[in-house]
């Protein structure tokens, strides 16, 4: 007596579709390959995963950037220019007149972009609430290249403490030793 195969419906192929699209938007500025994609859904069937992936790149909305690497497409209109408004935990909002409201940018996404700087941001659905999130992607116009605070000094190094609420991080300074030059 031969097994029947299951035939998977449409409808779990578009979830899947859908699944895909959204992994490789969050995770905009890397590439995976199928394997590493189905993993990260918890799927084990890579079949329909990599069939996935190659209706995604007929319709345009996955690219290959490597030898079975994919990435999602860039489509202009999340892509956002504005400014930076920090705050003292580390996480900040962007502010852009394009956007109805403020976009969230957690700590991890902010590219080492500061307070009241311009910047290039993708913006993107958040996971669990329909907030928009952003991803700092490029630092068009540093607002300060002078910082006041205290200066604490270690044997062969410092930081800044700034002064600033806002300025999240301090800033490292090392010491370079004194040499004495013999005419």
């Amino acid at each position: 007596m031969s097994k029947k195969k299951k035939k998977k419906s449409s409808k779990s192929h578009l979830h899947l579709l859908q699944r895909i699209e959204k992994l490789l938007e969050q995770f905009s500025n890397q590439s995976f390959n199928y394997k590493q994609i189905a993993k990260k859904l918890e799927t084990t069937d890579k079949k329909a995963v990599n069939t996935a992936l190659e209706e995604l790149i007929y319709q345009e909305k996955v690219k290959k950037v490597g030898r079975g690497k994919h990435q999602i497409q860039p489509t202009n209109k999340r892509y956002y220019i504005g400014t930076i408004d920090a705050t003292a935990s580390g996480n900040a909002y962007f502010i852009c007149d394009e956007l109805e409201e403020d976009v969230y940018i957690p700590h991890r996404n902010l590219s080492k972009a500061l307070h009241q700087d311009i910047v290039k941001v993708y913006v993107y659905k958040r996971k669990r609430n329909k907030r928009q999130e952003g991803d700092v992607i490029e630092i068009i116009k540093q607002a300060k290249n002078s910082f006041v605070g205290v200066l604490q000094m270690s044997k062969n190094f410092g930081f800044v403490l700034p002064d600033d609420p806002k300025m999240y991080a301090d800033i490292f300074i090392t010491i370079i030793r004194k040499c004495t030059l013999f005419w």
